[in-house]
């Protein structure tokens, strides 16, 4: 259970555009294993059974660590259901919902207005930044985007975008200096580590 809370989470935290931090918890994990073996194997001659308690434990402090991290200070505004991509690292194939939400998909595109109306009525005091992200791709509604950053910044909260980097391809035109002028920070998520693998 330990591994599936972590790769559940982990898959979550790629989604949302970081794709480093799953990579050190994992770092973290295998150290942790390795020293606990050490101990409960050659310290406490617990054989087999140690080895299976290492891991069993280095698993469920990766898991705690990745929970603790994926609803840490941090608001999701949920723009869109459109997305012209199938990443396989995505949790909307997987589920309907994450977090406090109990559904993220939308019935509809919401306009600016009742984007704003959700973000007036919602409690920012112990929000550390706003990320657009959810179950389609931002930049699909571009627009929306932009004037909900523009209002975001105007009650001083950071904003920050999760894309697929394909923005400008979706929207017909550049449009990377609208979001360096109205975005505070840019997380791209590529599907693959290579452009073949990407474009299959």
């Amino acid at each position: 259970i330990f591994t599936f809370l972590y790769n559940f989470f982990c898959y979550a935290i790629r989604s949302i555009g970081n794709s480093f931090l799953p990579l050190i918890f994992l770092i973290v994990s295998i150290i942790l294993n390795a020293l606990l073996d050490l101990l409960f194997v050659l310290g406490f001659k617990w054989g087999i059974e140690g080895a299976a308690f290492a891991t069993s434990l280095s698993q469920l402090i990766a898991a705690v660590m990745v929970i603790i991290y994926t609803y840490k200070n941090n608001v999701y505004l949920n723009i869109t259901n459109k997305c012209p991509c199938a990443c396989t690292f995505c949790i909307r194939s997987k589920t309907d919902a994450i977090g406090e939400a109990s559904n993220l998909w939308l019935n509809h595109n919401p306009d600016f207005d009742e984007v704003k109306k959700a973000i007036d009525n919602f409690d920012f005091s112990n929000c550390k930044e706003a990320v657009f992200c959810g179950y389609g791709e931002p930049t699909n509604s571009f627009d929306v985007l932009i004037k909900s950053a523009q209002y975001l910044r105007s009650l001083g909260i950071k904003t920050r975008v999760n894309t697929n980097g394909l923005g400008s391809l979706v929207n017909g035109r550049d449009i990377s200096k609208e979001l360096c002028d109205n975005i505070d920070a840019v997380s791209i998520s590529l599907n693959c580590s290579n452009k073949d693998e990407y474009l299959k």
